[in-house]
């Protein structure tokens, strides 16, 4: 059992849980995303809710790349993120010693050499916004022919389709909108 707070004016309900250290309104932890939930009223009989809506996340990113003088693939990525997404990436960023390990873990994930990192909104915790410049020395110009993945951020490693036999459904635990818009220039 889990317990959230909730308000209702007008005929809008908003929701939160204060013991959520990165939650806010309408954003709350993954496993209180559920289409069925429980309202208790002092006054008036009890109902139920679906909170499954309320903190979608959505994310969208900007990866802008070219080719530098040396033939070495450049570029920079924005990327704005909202709802459960947002409280992911704070959760995320806050257990990190400090920017630098967070910068290193995103280095190593994305095989590229990162600067002119940064990152703002924890605080506010509605709208986290990310922005950093990449080098990729492995993806170069000069061959013959030139192979890209052009979701080279933000694109699964693993295929969760892919068991022989399937005993559980593959659950997606809230709603989500992942927009990218990648540019290449070559």
């Amino acid at each position: 059992n889990y317990f959230i707070a909730g308000v209702t004016i007008g005929d809008k309900s908003y929701y939160m849980d204060a013991s959520s250290k990165y939650g806010a309104v309408n954003i709350i932890p993954v496993g209180c995303i559920v289409e069925n939930a429980r309202a208790v009223y002092k006054d008036k009989p009890g109902k139920w809710v679906d909170l499954h809506e309320i903190g979608k996340g959505i994310d969208v990113h900007i990866v802008t790349a070219q080719f530098d003088e040396n033939g070495v693939l450049t570029g920079s990525v924005i990327g704005n993120s909202r709802g459960v997404y947002s409280m992911l990436m704070c959760s995320a960023y806050s257990k990190k010693k400090d920017q630098e390990e967070y910068v290193d873990d995103l280095k190593a994930r994305y095989k590229v050499e990162i600067s002119d990192f940064e990152m703002n909104g924890c605080d506010d915790k509605r709208l986290i916004q990310q922005a950093f410049s990449f080098e990729n020395e492995e993806i170069t110009l000069g061959d013959e022919y030139l192979y890209i993945n052009p979701m080279m951020f933000y694109s699964f490693k693993d295929n969760a389709f892919k068991a022989e036999t399937r005993k559980l459904h593959i659950a997606f635990p809230y709603p989500y909108e992942d927009m990218r818009n990648v540019t290449f220039q070559i």
